[in-house]
């Protein structure tokens, strides 16, 4: 059995995640075992973590069938495919320094601590390249003579090491849905309340490079951040000192000494009555509801909504499952007959798929389609029918009508029609895009389509 399990929770990005996972292998701790927990990825985080696993079999795989979309699902589900008595984690996007899980472990051991936090540099965005070094950041795992203060402290995961126990005691991490501010934070709080020792170790020892500031962030594939800090973390000696002379503490006091005393120990009463100062600061400056910070920070990345409409369940349901089944790549042609996978695409006003393709049911019925390449823009729906003598055909994207290009007659099968609609720049540059298909002729049937 190791003696510390690392848990990652994952969500596409491999040219992220190959840093990271290299930053735990740098480690001078070895004891370790690493579950990087797919959280239903798109392709890539299974080929990426195969490779480390391949040569490394301290590396493991969990893959989650479902999208919980977000990390504490994934954290929670690696806690219960761990079997360390210690666990650290680490986001996918963030690095450790070599020394990270040595300098924890003998902090945790000193202090007798049940959770030991290390300070962590949030990185900063820079324009220019050259000036990586003077990167700005902010210096996070402040704590008060050595230990968590529920005013001064935000630590983010990658920055905990933590006692199994801790979880046994308290709980698991609380979905980010039920909470008014970060999940971390909320169970670091929750930790503090039930009068843990929570430590913190004066030393850098990772560098936090956060998503929810990328505007998005899961949409981009620059890894130039992770790349160069990573090689930065192995060949420099000297990036500790480089990072923290521009490093600003990330608990900012008031410039009157008598609204900071006063604010600290109002914050420090909320506290001891129960109420996280994190939270509170939430509500006061943005009036969010439970789960409404997660739904912010999957829209700054580039994700869509998750949350189910509550008002109307089975077709929001309905929708979260087309989102996970429907994604097509550009110039894929989908057969739409009972041995193809056009069915996946369908959403209202369809029968069943047959051997010749799909007879729509309704005069109006729509597709949904998920392009997997973030980058690459549709510029044009084309669809392959068998249809009546007349048949006309009207065809909107995203609720906009959208122009038909051409129609020609095909050789297969005989007698069907291939008719070519325009993507306006702006919709064809979207993830997500519905095709409503119109006809005032009964007994169109639609054989194969695709997107260029």
């Amino acid at each position: 059995m190791p003696r510390v399990s690392i848990i990652m929770a994952a969500y596409g990005r491999p040219h992220l995640l190959k840093w990271a996972i290299q930053s735990v292998q740098r480690q001078s701790f070895v004891d370790w075992e690493l579950l990087v927990v797919s959280d239903a990825c798109p392709m890539g985080t299974r080929a990426t973590v195969e490779h480390f696993a391949e040569s490394d079999p301290r590396v493991h795989l969990v893959e989650l069938a479902r999208n919980w979309g977000e990390q504490s699902g994934p954290n929670n589900a690696g806690l219960a495919r761990s079997s360390a008595p210690l666990v650290a984690f680490l986001n996918q996007d963030d690095l450790w320094f070599p020394d990270h899980l040595q300098v924890l472990l003998d902090w945790m051991d000193a202090a007798g601590a049940d959770i030991a936090l290390g300070a962590s540099a949030h990185m900063g965005i820079v324009s220019n390249d050259t000036e990586r070094l003077n990167w700005p950041s902010g210096l996070a795992g402040i704590g008060v003579r050595g230990r968590y203060c529920p005013v001064k402290t935000f630590s983010p995961m990658s920055a905990w090491l933590v006692r199994r126990s801790c979880f046994e005691r308290i709980g698991l991490l609380p979905s980010a849905r039920d909470c008014i501010a970060e999940s971390s934070q909320t169970w670091l709080f929750r930790a503090w309340r039930n009068r843990l020792h929570i430590a913190t170790c004066p030393e850098l020892t990772s560098l936090i490079f956060s998503s929810g500031s990328r505007a998005g962030s899961y949409q981009s594939k620059d890894s130039a951040e992770q790349e160069h800090f990573g090689q930065q973390l192995q060949s420099n000696p000297y990036l500790r000192s480089q990072l923290l002379i521009h490093a600003h503490a990330s608990y900012a006091p008031q410039p009157n000494p008598r609204k900071e005393f006063a604010s600290y120990h109002f914050k420090r009463l909320l506290a001891f009555l129960g109420l996280s100062p994190r939270t509170w600061e939430f509500w006061r400056k943005h009036g969010r509801s439970k789960g409404d910070y997660i739904e912010q920070l999957r829209s700054v990345r580039g994700l869509g909504r998750k949350r189910l409409d509550e008002s109307d369940y089975p077709r929001a349901l309905l929708r979260q499952a087309m989102e996970r089944h429907c994604q097509i790549n550009i110039g894929e042609r989908i057969d739409c007959n009972d041995a193809g996978e056009g069915g996946r695409f369908l959403m209202s006003g369809w029968h069943a798929p047959d051997g010749e393709g799909c007879l729509m049911q309704a005069n109006i019925v729509s597709l949904c389609m998920l392009v997997r390449d973030s980058e690459v823009r549709a510029s044009r729906l084309t669809t392959v029918w068998v249809l009546p003598p007349g048949t006309i055909l009207y065809a909107s994207a995203n609720g906009e009508g959208i122009p038909l290009v051409d129609t020609q007659p095909c050789q297969t099968p005989l007698g069907a029609t291939r008719w070519c609609w325009s993507i306006p720049e702006q919709t064809g540059s979207a993830k997500s895009m519905d095709f409503i298909i119109h006809t005032p002729t009964p007994g169109a049937r639609l054989v194969q389509m695709w997107l260029e």
